[in-house]
Formats: C-alpha cells, sequence, structure tokens
C-alpha cells in the first residue's frame, strides 16, 4: 500500500506507525504464502525446487555482498546511528564468517539436495520476475540508506524465520537433503535481526519522513509476497491443491 500523501500520517506518533506498519506487515506473510505450502506438502517437482532455490540464492547474495554494504556506506557520522551500523556490521561479517560465507553455504545445500553442480548455479538463468523484485529492494537502498534499512531489514528480514524453518523441514522430510544449514542457521540469525527492527524505526521515523519510511517498507512487503506469488503462478498455474489430493 503504496501512500501519496503525507496527511495520511498527520498525529501519528512513531508507535503507531510501527502498529500500523505491523498491522499492514501481519497481511502478507511470505513464509506461509502457498509456495511454501507446496514445498512442505512435497508436491513442488525437483525442478521447480531446485529453480526456487536458485533464485532464492542470488537474492540472498545480492543482499549480503551489495545491499547491506551500500547501505552502511550510506550512513553518516552520527552516533545516534551506531547501534545500527554495529548492527549491520556484525549482519555483513556472519554472512562471511560464521560458519563460512552464507551464500556459498547456500549453494553447496543446492548442488547436494538437486545433484547439480556449482556450475550449474552460477549460471542458472534468473527469472524477469526475480530480478524486478530485486531492484525494488536496490532502489530503496540507493534512495536512502534508512530506506534501505527500512526496505531490506524491517520488511524481509523480520519475515524470513518462518519460511527458513518451514522449508528446512520440508527439504529434510519430503526431498531428503542432508545438508540444511542454510536455512536453519537463519531461523535463529534473522529472528535476532527481526527483533532489531522496530528499534532501528524508532531511531529512524520522524514525521517529516514518514511516508517515504512507510513506502520503502510496505512496497518491499508486497515484493516479496508478490514474488512468491509470480513463482506460484510459474510453477502452479492451476493451483497445488488437486497435486495433494492426487498424491493422497
Amino acid at each position: 500500500m503504496i501512500i501519496r500523501d503525507p496527511e495520511y500520517f498527520r498525529d501519528w506518533t512513531t508507535e503507531d506507525f510501527i502498529t500500523n506498519l505491523q498491522e499492514f506487515r501481519s497481511k502478507y506473510p511470505y513464509g506461509l504464502h502457498p509456495i511454501i505450502d507446496a514445498m512442505c506438502e512435497g508436491v513442488m517437482s525437483r525442478e521447480n525446487l531446485k529453480e526456487f532455490l536458485i533464485q532464492w540464492w542470488w537474492f540472498g547474495a545480492i543482499g549480503a555482498e551489495q545491499t547491506f554494504p551500500t547501505i552502511l556506506a550510506g550512513m553518516p557520522i552520527d552516533a545516534s546511528l551506531y547501534p545500527i551500523k554495529k548492527k549491520i556490521i556484525t549482519n555483513v561479517y556472519e554472512e562471511f564468517y560464521v560458519p563460512e560465507i552464507h551464500p556459498e553455504m547456500n549453494v553447496d545445500m543446492i548442488t547436494s539436495g538437486c545433484g547439480i553442480s556449482r556450475e550449474d548455479v552460477y549460471t542458472a538463468p534468473i527469472f524477469s520476475e526475480t530480478s524486478a523484485f530485486v531492484a525494488v529492494i536496490e532502489r530503496y537502498a540507493g534512495q536512502g540508506w534508512a530506506e534501505g534499512i527500512m526496505s531490506l531489514m524491517w520488511s524481509l528480514e523480520s519475515q524470513s524465520p518462518v519460511q527458513f524453518e518451514r522449508q528446512g523441514k520440508a527439504l529434510k522430510e519430503q526431498y531428503g537433503f542432508t545438508d540444511t544449514r542454510f536455512p536453519d542457521i537463519h531461523v535463529e540469525a534473522d529472528m535476532e535481526h527481526a527483533g532489531d527492527a522496530d528499534d532501528f524505526a524508532r531511531l529512524i521515523v520522524t514525521p517529516e519522513n514518514m511516508m517515504d519510511m512507510w513506502n520503502a517498507a510496505a512496497d518491499s512487503v508486497m515484493g516479496i509476497w508478490n514474488w512468491h506469488g509470480s513463482m506460484y503462478q510459474r510453477f502452479f498455474p492451476e493451483g497445488h491443491e488437486s497435486l495433494i489430493k492426487k498424491a493422497a
């Protein structure tokens, strides 16, 4: 829900902003999207599973290696921002060192679970829907560090533990993956980041920038929800419920 009229936020406090934005986000919980249901129910084909995981790998690598550093580089020297800077630096550090490079851990999982090579992952086509979604995040990070935080950290990381928990379980139980370290470590890590998101908003949001902060967050909430929807439409043009009945 993009809002173009600053008067919409008249008389809102920061807590009003956070509460209303949380309510908006709760309507689009991408970890509970039907495409994740299909994975949990084991009716996503292995070919589609491979494609889904590769698209997610590319998005995650962009976030870890490009978007977070862009946000950090854009932040001014301001002592009040050190709590956010420390969290971003910790996040980037963990992406590369705890326990190792996360995008490469993801590649390890995909190659071992799908029976393909690393080169297959690196050279796989990136769907136009995925590029369009990533462009939303990159646009806000490019517009300003605060918009980038609301887009990437508040909207996306705050929701990812639900998907990662369901996805890791599905990969093991439905598809026989033996390496699910990537989603497993992100359940706890992103849960911690989710706990920080509202505190970051309290430091960032002002009456003057509420519309911009809202739009960065809301557009990103809808962006990742719609990306899941586009993958679902690509893989299950007639829905997946009939496949569940057939399997039963």
